[in-house]
């Protein structure tokens, strides 16, 4: 006498786990790449806070050079933060 077993139950089961595991393995690789293009960027914003604090001088504020250096350094840091929220 011989039985037959449905395994297709099992089969699906076993094809959800080893999927639900790859997308686990791309979850922490993503995290890391997103650390790993965070790290440099708050170290630029960082500095360019500082850069923007130095920037108040009212020597360098009159230099014709330097007039559009706040406002533009300011957009660029609000580009990283941006960048580091997505």
């Amino acid at each position: 006498m011989h039985y037959l077993t449905d395994v297709t139950a099992q089969k699906r089961l076993e094809q959800q786990l080893i999927r639900a595991d790859k997308l686990a393995s791309l979850g922490t690789l993503v995290a890391g790449i997103a650390h790993e293009i965070n790290n440099p960027l708050g170290i630029i914003a960082g500095y360019s806070e500082a850069l923007l604090e130095r920037a108040k001088d009212v020597s360098l504020l009159r230099m014709k050079e330097f007039e559009d250096f706040p406002s533009t350094w300011r957009q660029f840091i609000m580009r990283c933060s941006g960048a580091r929220e997505f």
